[in-house]
């Protein structure tokens, strides 16, 4: 494919091409590229957040979508670069077609208020639960067919077959299964649909093939509960062990909190090992919340790992080196990088009301003022994702793919199907799946 440079109305200058042929890793073995150099990015998002903020939101489709030809000009495979054609009108287009169909919903759920604990009421909210979950599996199987069809590799465009309201009813099957099995489903939740969305995956004329399998993903997924579940167990035998739960009880007295409302506290005849016990088990409690946002970045990488290895076309297979460490350190860098951006800006609003003599909270001018600030904030926390975790991270999983046999690409043909013209980018329009 001949590079074209794309327009990108914040962005220095396009990033540039590989000028030199990707890294080999052995005969036929061709490791991803991600350009992470040239300028345009931080720009982007910076201008891009501005304007959304400035518009009520209403610009966030030009951004996305700019976003998009960035990331997508800056990945490449074989010396070839990936293109991105979809357009901001599509996305609006799939943003007034998502009102019209959550509208309904979302009256439904208005009046099930008026009837709360009648028969209506409750099959209303119920409609409304089961419908909203319908929608978010069918809008994002069909954003990922929208990107699909708007990406190019060598001139040849990507394409996805299959149902949106099938992998949507396949979502809602698999997450009640998932429930009546205490979550030991979930692996192969996570794998059927997987094999899904890949196996109605194309490019050009030639179609994927997943065998990502559960099973393999059983025993990761096992060790990822027992490390969030298995501290709250072991504190809470410990605790029995000390005071059995018939014992319990008379170690317990209910004493006025300072705001008058009860709270149970231990009494003086508790033993000293007692309390130490329960102290812990109220962290192990703590860490069963935090636990899982933790260590869900260990699972995924080992979860990209194991489905991009069971991935081929034709020929071609696939394979992933992406580690935690990836998902952590960009993670950590925003956090760090957003408390001085945070701190920074309070620091400055403190000076400025100091300066004017403070704001009641409840005038006019002091909910503007803190209005402002908080917007201030949304826009530069938001820059700072866009660029140190979204773009960060879309580059270093692109750069942790390795293709082998890439020379049985270059028979592909195109499609005689085109891409639709209907803006069918639900899940950004929904604000979830936005990339």
């Amino acid at each position: 494919m001949t590079d074209i440079p794309f327009d990108d109305r914040f962005a220095a200058a396009a990033p540039a091409a590989p000028r030199a042929e990707t890294p080999r890793l052995g005969t036929g073995a061709v490791r991803a590229y991600y350009d992470a150099t040239s300028p345009g990015i931080m720009r982007l998002a910076f201008l891009g957040g501005l304007f959304s903020i400035l518009t009520l939101g209403i610009y966030r489709f030009w951004y996305i979508t700019d976003l998009r030809r960035q990331l997508w000009r800056r990945s490449a495979l074989g010396g070839s670069n990936f293109e991105y054609t979809g357009t901001a009108k599509e996305i609006f287009i799939g943003f007034l077609i998502m009102l019209a169909i959550l509208a309904p919903l979302y009256l439904l759920s208005f009046l099930a208020q008026l009837d709360v604990g009648g028969v209506f009421g409750t099959i209303a909210n119920l409609v409304f639960i089961f419908g909203l979950f319908f929608f978010i599996g069918f809008a994002m199987f069909r954003a990922r067919r929208y990107r699909l069809t708007r990406t190019l590799w060598r001139g040849v465009r990507f394409g996805q077959t299959g149902s949106a309201a099938a992998y949507a009813l396949r979502a809602m099957g698999w997450g009640f299964l998932t429930m009546l099995t205490a979550t030991l489903a979930f692996p192969f939740y996570r794998a059927s649909q997987e094999r899904y969305r890949v196996n109605n995956t194309w490019y050009g004329d030639r179609k994927f093939e997943c065998r990502a399998s559960g099973l393999a993903m059983l025993l990761p997924w096992i060790l990822f509960i027992a490390a969030a579940v298995l501290p709250l167990v072991f504190a809470v035998v410990h605790v029995l062990s000390i005071a059995p739960i018939d014992t319990l009880a008379g170690y317990i007295q209910t004493t006025a909190g300072a705001d008058g409302m009860p709270k149970l506290t231990l009494g003086p005849n508790a033993p000293a090992a007692l309390t130490a016990a329960i102290g812990v088990a109220i962290g192990a409690a703590v860490w069963l919340f935090v636990a899982p946002i933790l260590l869900w970045p260990v699972y995924r990488a080992r979860e990209i790992r194991s489905f991009m290895g069971r991935t081929s076309l034709g020929g071609t297979t696939f394979r992933s080196d992406f580690s935690a460490l990836s998902i952590y350190g960009s993670y950590l860098l925003f956090m760090l990088v957003a408390a001085l951006t945070f701190a920074g800006l309070a620091a400055v609003t403190a000076g400025v009301l100091a300066a004017v003599g403070g704001f009641d909270d409840m005038s006019p001018a002091g909910i503007v003022a803190f209005a402002g600030v908080y917007l201030v904030a949304v826009w530069l926390i938001g820059t700072l994702k866009t660029r140190l975790v979204t773009a960060a991270l879309w580059g270093k999983v692109v750069t942790s793919v390795v293709v082998d046999g890439i020379e049985h690409l270059s028979g592909i043909g195109a499609r005689r199907d085109q891409a639709s013209g209907v803006g069918d980018d639900f899940a950004s329009s929904y604000d979830f799946g936005a990339i």
